[in-house]
């Protein structure tokens, strides 16, 4: 099989805080990249593997999801396309009806349409999603956050690219959801992640945005009799990473600026406050104990009140 393997689109119809760019040249950016994309699935007689968060949210403005379609109408090949955690509500397949991605799933019913939805199987393993669906022998879509490292960094709820490999044993394991792009083997077992597509906030910016071409090459039965299932490995296969070059002249920093001199602002008037507010703090529940201790206009029965509301929240 050859594709064109992507994820993280992330379509979406407001602008990204750190694009320069107003709402329509956003939308005739987005078109742009989507349209260079297939060009480059036909340049390549590829189809078109987009392994999850095709949109930004569950609900997007109805021009994007008509853009999107538009862009996919010259493909020459299928169009293969799985949920993810930003496109579903809650994360769940059950819910796509009542998504933006319900749509692309509907018309995939359509069996002439070269856009395929495909319904993934989906776990919640200590608090990280995984949806994961095998496409054929040789390929297993996953949208899960995973990093290319021996280590998940603290706080970070994440599946290493080993380990991921170790679960899927096809001889290619394409996952979605990091927005970094990288390709680790194991094995014989190729896990790849393609990255965003675009940059929407300022590190993004700095990455080598693109895409990667793939050719599955050759399938060999690699089954032995200790095997509970078919194991296939692939020979003569090709992995190339396309670079979009990006201009990068598109994303700006000025609003990170902009809210280092709002944090510096509120850090002022903290201290303020702290220093000659006579009382006065940025602490709510501290201000309303200072205003019943010092008012004869509370009634006792609204003190109560207050005073069971406060106990109530401290035993949560």
């Amino acid at each position: 099989m050859k594709c064109i393997f992507t994820h993280c689109w992330h379509l979406t119809g407001y602008v990204p805080t750190c694009r320069v760019e107003d709402k329509r040249e956003w939308l005739a950016f987005q078109e742009a990249t989507m349209k260079r994309v297939v060009e480059i699935a036909n340049e390549h007689d590829a189809h078109l593997i987009i392994a999850g968060d095709l949109f930004d949210q569950p609900r997007i403005d109805d021009e994007v999801i008509t853009l999107f379609i538009r862009c996919m109408l010259p493909m020459l090949n299928d169009v293969i396309v799985i949920g993810g955690n930003h496109s579903l509500p809650e994360h769940r397949e059950a819910n796509i009806d009542r998504s933006s991605l319900g749509i692309i799933k509907a018309m995939s019913l359509n069996p002439s349409s070269k856009i395929k939805y495909i319904t993934c199987d989906e776990f919640l393993i200590d608090g990280r999603f995984e949806h994961s669906v095998q496409l054929n022998k040789d390929i297993t879509l996953v949208h899960t956050l995973t990093v290319d490292a021996d280590e998940i960094p603290f706080s970070w709820r994440a599946i290493t690219a080993r380990e991921l490999a170790q679960k899927y044993t096809t001889p290619w394991v394409l996952v979605g959801d990091n927005h970094n792009s990288f390709h680790a083997e194991f094995g014989g077992i190729n896990v790849l992640s393609a990255g965003c597509l675009m940059a929407e906030t300022v590190s993004e910016n700095e990455y080598d945005l693109g895409v990667y071409y793939i050719d599955t090459g050759e399938s060999i039965d690699v089954t032995t009799q200790n095997d509970t299932s078919p194991v296939y490995r692939t020979s003569n296969s090709t992995v190339k990473w396309i670079s979009l070059n990006h201009d990068k002249t598109k994303v700006s920093r000025s609003h990170i600026k902009t809210k280092s001199t709002d944090d510096d602002a509120l850090r002022a008037i903290v201290e303020i406050l702290e220093k000659e507010g006579d009382g006065i703090s940025v602490d709510y529940e501290r201000n309303l104990l200072e205003y019943i201790a010092h008012s004869s206009d509370i009634s006792e029965g609204a003190v109560a009140i207050i005073e069971e509301i406060r106990d109530s929240k401290e035993k949560v």
